[in-house]
């Protein structure tokens, strides 16, 4: 991305800063490639970011401050409880479900779900599965609010709209580690991705909301003279639930309340059970910026919470991304109330590479279209078609930068990629490179559980899987 100074300067970046100037084009993060490395005062880097190059940028830092290539943990705070300093604004206890403003316990809660960390596979902490009481006093809390923020003009909902953005900005860096941490995914995505987008989407919707008004249409047809009309309005819904996924909690997260809320309903949100921490996060952002308390609540459960909530009579509609199979189960639970549905599924996106194509950009294509986010993406080009006049050197270039990704702790830096989310994920990947071979596929590379020297201690335990190339 093109930056002014100014906006260098608001993200941290002071008057000079260290660059790598790549000399070619291919994705950064993915490409082996010959750099040229300089300080550089801001403002001939501005200059001259106008050529067609790719910059990678780097703030320069007082003595004391731990750059991002160093490991979020310390010894006077332990990662985990830095983490949940993040979650829960300094208090430390662990994570519960989120309703009308606060943390909350059930005493009738009986079960509990643990919390693993995917690079170590270490149990961080459990957290309880919500309740059925839980389920109602969520929603008896997200009608309350509801009435009061439906009667707000759609203008101030769209200062608090904006107003969580701006907060959500200031945390950038500590919310992508909890990001980060979460899901597996590296560090140099989470800063760059996830707060980023979800608070474009905030914005974005806070910046159509006002023209979203209702409508006057005349009736009247030929010798009509009685003037008839009709007259279009628009109404929230009411209660709205969402039900996330585990690649992208935060952006799906607001991808759904950010409409929602927007046009006057309020939501209660189920994360996935893998990456229930930002969420909750997003939840004590809204009520900072000004939204009502229940207005956004946050339950964490499992399927059977997610089924709670679709059967509910309060709940107007659903908007549900995972996979095709849990897709039908909450079609089937929404739809015997009739309740409006979007249903966000699963993918399998085909990359077609031909004969006269540029086979580096090709390979870039492919790489990004595949191993972005540990290739735990929907949209993923998991199917890569390319002609057999250029098949054998398209293979031999997309293997060689291959096996130079840095596979380690999604928390340095220099990680590209990190673990699969779950070792139910881990041995499902496990399990298709396996039958491929059996079915007489060749593996060119990758395909393996991705081992460490003895140096890197606990990423051992972790769900790394090396990246598969599998031809045909």
């Amino acid at each position: 991305s093109l930056f002014t100074t100014r906006q260098l300067q608001l993200k941290g970046f002071e008057s000079w800063v260290y660059w790598e100037r790549l000399t070619d084009r291919r994705p950064i993060g993915l490409q082996s490639t010959n750099r040229i490395h300089r300080m550089l005062p801001l403002k001939q880097l501005a200059r001259q970011s106008r050529e067609r190059t790719a910059w990678i940028l780097r703030p320069t830092l007082p003595v004391g401050v731990r750059h991002h290539s160093q490991r979020l943990g310390s010894a006077d705070l332990p990662l985990w409880g830095q983490i949940l300093t993040v979650v829960r604004g300094g208090n430390t206890e662990g994570i519960s479900s989120y309703i009308h403003g606060d943390f909350v316990s059930s005493s009738s809660a009986n079960s509990h779900r643990d919390l693993v960390n995917p690079a170590t596979g270490a149990r961080v902490c459990s957290f309880e599965i919500a309740s059925q009481e839980q389920v109602n006093e969520s929603i008896s809390s997200s009608i309350d609010a509801q009435k009061t923020w439906s009667k707000i003009s759609a203008a101030e909902r769209a200062k608090v709209l904006i107003r969580t953005a701006d907060i959500l900005d200031s945390r950038n860096d500590e919310i992508a580690r909890v990001e980060a941490f979460d899901t597996g995914r590296p560090l140099q995505e989470t800063l760059v991705v996830d707060v980023k987008s979800a608070t474009d989407c905030l914005r974005f919707t806070a910046g159509i909301l006002q023209g979203k008004c209702g409508q006057y249409v005349e009736l009247s047809g030929p010798g009509d003279s009685n003037g008839s009309f009709c007259i279009v309005k628009r109404e929230p819904l009411g209660v709205t639930a969402g039900i996330g996924a585990w690649n992208y909690p935060l952006q799906g997260c607001v991808w759904k309340a950010a409409p929602s809320l927007a046009a006057g309903n309020s939501m209660i949100f189920k994360p996935s059970e893998e990456t229930p921490l930002t969420a909750l996060v997003l939840a004590q952002a809204f009520i900072e910026a000004g939204a009502p308390k229940g207005l956004f609540n946050v339950i964490l459960g499992s399927g059977e919470t997610g089924r709670q909530l679709c059967e509910h009579p309060e709940i107007k509609k659903v908007s549900f991304t995972g996979s095709l199979e849990t897709g039908r189960l909450v079609a089937q639970s929404a739809g015997y109330g009739l309740k409006k549905m979007t249903l966000e599924l699963g993918g399998k996106s085909p990359l077609i590479v031909f004969e006269d194509a540029d086979l580096d950009a090709a390979v870039s294509a492919a790489m990004v279209g595949n191993w972005y986010s540990c290739g735990e993406v929907c949209s993923n080009a998991t199917r890569v078609f390319v002609n057999n006049s250029c098949k054998e050197a398209f293979l031999k270039l997309l293997a060689e930068r291959t096996r130079k990704l840095k596979i380690g702790d999604p928390l340095l830096m220099d990680t590209q990629i990190g673990p699969l989310i779950s070792r139910t994920q881990f041995d499902k990947v496990k399990e298709y490179v396996a039958v491929a071979r059996e079915e007489g596929a060749k593996v060119i590379c990758g395909g393996m559980e991705h081992t460490f020297h003895s140096d890197v201690g606990d990423l051992k335990n972790g769900y790394f899987f090396e990246p598969a190339i599998i031809d045909q």
